[in-house]
């Protein structure tokens, strides 16, 4: 048994499940999700539900299953501090060293809990085709979002996320997080422009009024804003539904333009994903998306 503690908004949840999916495919493993975390948080809820996923959540029974003998072994408020002498075979509490990609998470035991973000694609490139099945949507989305993605089939369409909300609201995160500046999305409006014929834009933000006040908005362009924040997972799916991708310093965005399925999409990415410049996002962009 494989489980995967959920955390976070849903391209994180995606990104999570993506790589305990992975894991599970390799070894034939069942896979399960402690969505426990987000009864404490006021902010997120499980997301996952929307897709096409194999949806198990992991029960208290399955969790003390796991942990029982490791609270025996070290009390709990030592647990996570002396976890790393087990061997990573033996560990049954898997926590993320660092957000570049770890390829012992493929050497963990059987019954473990893995806690992290896990954001590399190198987690579940081997299964590509799988994850993209996996998050497609469970239910056919309404008239207005259909007929907006068939506007963005027959025409040269392009996404441009501006993450804002929480990024702003909450001074730690905004610390942590940091804003794509102006002058990146000026850049990657204009290569897009440079290099594609007559693109149509269609932005989305959390702070859609913001965007229409602050930032030169190319003449052809759409304002996605009727999808409130219970059907995020329908801006997601829009955003995939585009030719290509302007995204954000985002793991929402991000997820947008990986299932974007255009095989010659272009995909820019900001070079700055964090205000603290020593975390190493390496593992983080695909190598084919330009950096700018």
């Amino acid at each position: 048994m494989i489980i995967i503690k959920l955390i976070g908004g849903l391209g994180n949840q995606m990104f999570q499940y993506a790589m305990g999916r992975a894991i599970a495919y390799q070894r034939k493993d069942i896979l399960k999700f402690d969505i426990s975390n987000f009864s404490n948080d006021p902010l997120r809820k499980y997301s996952l539900s929307h897709f096409n996923i194999q949806e198990s959540l992991a029960t208290s029974k399955d969790l003390k299953k796991i942990l029982n003998p490791l609270i025996r072994e070290f009390p709990w408020t030592l647990t996570k501090r002396f976890y790393n002498f087990f061997p990573y075979y033996k560990r049954p509490l898997f926590l993320e060293q660092s957000f570049c990609y770890d390829k012992n998470v493929f050497r963990a035991r059987s019954n473990v809990i893995f806690s992290g973000y896990w954001q590399s694609e190198k987690y579940f490139k081997q299964i590509e085709m799988i994850i993209r099945n996996d998050f497609t949507l469970k239910n056919k989305p309404d008239k207005l979002n259909n007929e907006i993605s068939k506007i963005m089939q027959d025409t040269n369409s392009v996404s441009i996320h501006i993450r804002r909300g929480d990024y702003i609201a909450n001074p730690i995160t905004f610390q942590y997080h940091g804003l794509c500046s102006m002058e990146y999305y000026k850049k990657a409006i204009q290569y897009i422009n440079e290099n594609i014929n007559r693109p149509i834009f269609f932005f989305f933000s959390d702070e859609i009024d913001w965007v229409k006040d602050n930032l030169k908005i190319p003449k052809d362009c759409y304002f996605i804003d009727h999808n409130k924040m219970e059907n995020d997972y329908l801006d997601l799916w829009l955003m995939s539904q585009c030719k290509h991708n302007i995204i954000a310093n985002s793991s929402f965005s991000w997820w947008g333009a990986w299932l974007n399925t255009n095989k010659e999409k272009i995909v820019i990415a900001p070079k700055k994903w964090f205000n603290n410049a020593a975390i190493d996002t390496t593992d983080l962009i695909p190598e084919e998306w330009l950096i700018i």
